[in-house]
């Protein structure tokens, strides 16, 4: 069997319209197809209130600082899970071959709807979110307006990811038991 870091399953907490990042600010990650995606929905007026954040770094970084993310820098894990907690979306569009889906897993435990591209470990355990298929801009940014254009299904969609998280702590401590 293949034991997943658990996470603990915080309370579950109505959605606001957030958008999140978490990971290095670099193309292999894939922050350049969350910034181009997130730029292109800004521009749509009934789209313009959702906020869009990112957390990470990136020492050598060449993506340019864009005006509609808030970039939290280095931030605690604590802090990572309180926007978790808010946030509607979460998205890892990584183009390198991820070891472990860890953004799929945080999400799922606070009931944010994840979007990931489909690498390594990435799509075994994004259970119940979106895989992109090309990993493009345009494929992310068509997916967040389908997604959004339908605020109760969206809404219903975290709940049910919320619902069936499975990768707890506890749950692997009894699998090895």
């Amino acid at each position: 069997i293949v034991i997943y870091p658990g996470v603990k399953k915080s309370n579950y907490i109505p959605k606001k319209k957030i958008i999140f990042f978490c990971g290095k600010l670099n193309h292999s990650k894939g922050y350049d197809i969350f910034v181009k995606a997130t730029k292109k929905l800004k521009k749509i007026k009934k789209f313009s209130d959702w906020k869009i954040i990112s957390a990470g770094t990136e020492s050598r970084r060449v993506i340019p600082i864009e005006n509609h993310i808030n970039e939290l820098g280095q931030i605690s894990n604590k802090k990572v899970y309180n926007i978790y907690k808010k946030a509607m979306i979460s998205i890892a569009p990584s183009s390198w071959e991820e070891p472990l889906g860890r953004l799929p897993i945080e999400s799922a435990a606070h009931g944010s709807i994840a979007i990931t591209s489909n690498k390594g470990g990435l799509p075994e355990t994004n259970l119940n979110g979106f895989i992109l298929k090309n990993n493009s801009s345009n494929e992310l940014f068509q997916l967040l307006i389908k997604l959004l254009s339908n605020r109760n299904k969206l809404h219903s969609l975290s709940r049910k990811i919320y619902k069936n998280f499975h990768f707890s702590n506890e749950r692997f401590l009894k699998s090895i038991s």
